[in-house]
């Protein structure tokens, strides 16, 4: 986002574009861009709020990739959830992360012994009659398929909240199962997960790139419309790339910190291509929504 001192009368959003997507990672949201036509989706994407909220821009689908809390507390999730059910956003999808205990089944009770009423109450908080009413769709390794108008395009959300091992937190998986976890993924539209693909805003503050290989290869193989992340705080940005292999790469990235494994690529860089890959920070993504057209 822009700082609170920017002169918006000369302020030029910082976008990225194609002829089939608009990308937005800096906008003034009392005065967002019009979308392409009526026949685009507006996806905006979010991750990583721990607890917090903040005033989103207005949307058709809202895209959160995890980390909805902090600590997990009951707390964190019915503010969380309050917040995204008075967002005007038809769809809110919504999966878990490391910092969400609760969600990880399991995991969490024996952990956290004693509190399984806890955890029954904060899926009650994200799976019930409330959050169906206001649009809510939680995904736990579950895909989810949609219209927005009766006559639009269907669209498909696959959403999946692991990441590699790291430190205590819930849903974890070793590096070395990563390729079994990625080969259960079915082929969706838009993948949601809070773990980054190797290479890909996946360098933290140490310089390391800590993204899973896996989730890279998985990228290359199924080639999502979409792909929205999150984890690494410090390695927010976005990306796009078109998959055909056969045309140089052609890649706009508003984010100078763009980590990319260069031994990896062979010198071709970024291919993880027509996809918008991000980490915490609100991105908003357009989209055709006629078939055909995407």
């Amino acid at each position: 986002m822009a700082s609170q001192s920017t002169d918006w009368n000369s302020y030029n959003p910082r976008s990225i574009h194609t002829p089939t997507s608009v990308v937005y990672l800096h906008y003034n949201d009392s005065d967002l861009p019009p979308k392409p036509s009526d026949a685009w989706t507006r996806f905006v994407c979010i991750s990583d709020t721990h607890g917090h909220t903040f005033k989103v821009p207005e949307g058709d689908v809202l895209l959160h990739s995890g980390d909805i809390t902090d600590g997990g507390y009951f707390e964190e999730f019915e503010r969380t959830v309050t917040w995204l059910a008075a967002l005007n956003h038809q769809k809110k999808i919504i999966i878990g992360g490391n910092h969400d205990f609760p969600l990880h089944d399991g995991w969490y009770q024996q952990r956290f012994k004693g509190l399984e009423k806890n955890r029954l109450s904060i899926m009650e908080l994200l799976t019930g009659d409330r959050a169906r009413q206001a649009g809510i769709m939680y995904l736990w390794d579950k895909k989810v398929q949609f219209r927005l108008k009766e006559d639009g395009r269907e669209w498909s959300v696959y959403g999946s909240p692991w990441s590699p091992e790291f430190g205590m937190g819930a849903f974890n998986y070793p590096r070395s199962l990563g390729s079994i976890l990625y080969a259960t993924f079915p082929q969706a539209d838009i993948l949601l997960t809070h773990s980054p693909a190797r290479g890909i805003f996946d360098r933290n503050n140490d310089s390391e790139l800590v993204g899973c290989d896996s989730l890279r290869a998985h990228l290359l193989e199924k080639r999502p419309i979409l792909h929205v992340a999150g984890h690494i705080h410090e390695g927010r940005g976005a990306y796009v790339h078109d998959w055909n292999i056969s045309a140089e790469p052609a890649v706009q990235n508003d984010n100078d910190d763009f980590s990319d494994d260069e031994e990896e690529d062979n010198g071709n860089k970024h291919e993880n291509g027509k996809s918008v890959i991000h980490s915490d920070t609100e991105v908003s993504q357009e989209i055709p929504d006629k078939d055909g057209h995407h």
